[in-house]
């Protein structure tokens, strides 16, 4: 028997009817077929899975507990099974920190070339970075756009904090646990308006970092900080559960790109660095075509190296018709097939041999799609294709 092909014999999975056949491997294969023919049940739920399964078998117990798990397929028997990528259009990640340029490692690359060809020099590879303290952009965090609370919607300075709506959120009304807070501090007369407060009496009453009160009232809470309103329902709409109260917290907010930054999401020190006129946020916000253009233009020989990477991993995404798009492309954004050929370009650059790649519906994929990916793969099975 060849030992070039994979050998599936009686398949019974879903609806498979003891099916037994040879895929031939190092080149593409196409399963296509009606709905309910059972395409992905022979592709996706038998061969890959089984490849899966087994790959997980080779890791110990204890790394096994957190990898994902797979049930045995409903077959007989397949035999010189390659390992199985498979490539579906669902989107890698609804992250706002991930973008077309972290997802495929190229924004990686690219700060390697500012830290070490970037005029001014001002840091290393790591402060090129959104996600890095040294990098981003201290008010909107890295990500661009901010979401704030406007105390003017929050506080209704016309009014005292014995007032009925002097704070419009939840529990802030007067005798509520949350009015407590500053109703029953004792640092402010409860019956004065908000706008009739010293400077110094409204920094203290909005942003105030949390202090421990000297002498507080009895009807304080025991052993609790004080701190200001502003301060603390920014703290509350930063935390990880703030989208489960965010019907009540949205009419409080103003949404929009950073002022600061102007939706770059790096600071200035980081942003004056530039290559050939650019800093780092205006590559990324080029087209990929027009990135290679720029990165001829530089003759650095530090650059060498790094250029030969970028043209690798940027014309990978170009040969697979993603010319258009940018590197500060939000993953979330992308459509299905979009979705789907990023991830073939990436694992195009692996240099990883002899795998099974499993495209789920590629008929998405344009046919330079598949020309291009059938280089360095064993073998590709598709499921749904209509021309490969």
């Amino acid at each position: 028997m060849a030992q070039d092909t994979i050998r599936v014999n009686d398949a019974t999975q879903n609806n498979l009817k003891h099916v037994s056949l040879d895929i031939p491997k190092h080149q593409i294969t196409v399963v296509t077929g009606v709905s309910g023919s059972g395409k992905s049940s022979l592709v996706l739920d038998t061969i890959a899975a089984q490849s899966r399964r087994e790959l997980n078998e080779t890791f110990p117990s204890f790394a096994q507990r957190y990898l994902p798990k797979y049930r045995r397929p409903q077959v007989g028997s397949i035999e010189r099974l390659p390992t199985a990528i498979v490539i579906d259009q669902k989107k890698p990640s609804s992250n706002v920190r991930s973008t077309l340029g972290t997802y495929t490692d190229i924004y990686s690359i690219l700060r390697v070339l500012f830290s070490r060809v970037g005029r001014p020099f001002v840091g290393y590879s790591d402060s090129f970075s959104f996600n890095h303290p040294q990098g981003r952009c201290p008010r909107c965090d890295g990500l661009g756009e901010i979401t704030e609370l406007d105390v003017h919607k929050l506080v209704d300075f016309d009014k005292c904090l014995n007032d009925p709506g002097v704070i419009r959120y939840v529990a802030y009304e007067p005798g509520q646990w949350r009015w407590l807070y500053y109703g029953a501090c004792g640092l402010f007369d409860p019956n004065k308006k908000i706008r009739d407060y010293t400077p110094e009496e409204l920094e203290l009453f909005l942003y105030q970092e949390p202090m421990t009160l000297k002498n507080p009232p009895p009807e304080y809470y025991k052993n609790a900080k004080y701190e200001g309103l502003m301060y603390r329902m920014n703290r509350m709409l930063k935390r990880d559960d703030a989208k489960v109260h965010w019907k009540k917290l949205e009419p409080l907010v103003t949404q929009g790109v950073c002022p600061d930054c102007g939706g770059q999401r790096l600071n200035p020190t980081i942003l004056s660095c530039r290559i050939g006129g650019k800093n780092i946020s205006d590559v990324t916000a080029m087209s990929l075509g027009d990135i290679m253009d720029w990165l001829e233009e530089i003759h650095d020989p530090l650059a060498v190296d790094i250029k030969d990477s970028l043209r690798e991993r940027i014309g990978a995404l170009i040969d697979i018709g993603l010319d258009y798009l940018t590197l500060d492309r939000p993953m979330g954004t992308l459509s299905g097939g979009e979705a789907q050929r990023c991830k073939i370009a990436k694992y195009n650059n692996s240099s990883l041999s002899d795998l099974l790649y499993v495209l789920d519906e590629p008929s998405v994929v344009s046919t330079a799609t598949t020309s291009t990916g059938s280089a360095r793969p064993s073998s590709i099975c598709g499921t749904g294709a209509t021309l490969c």
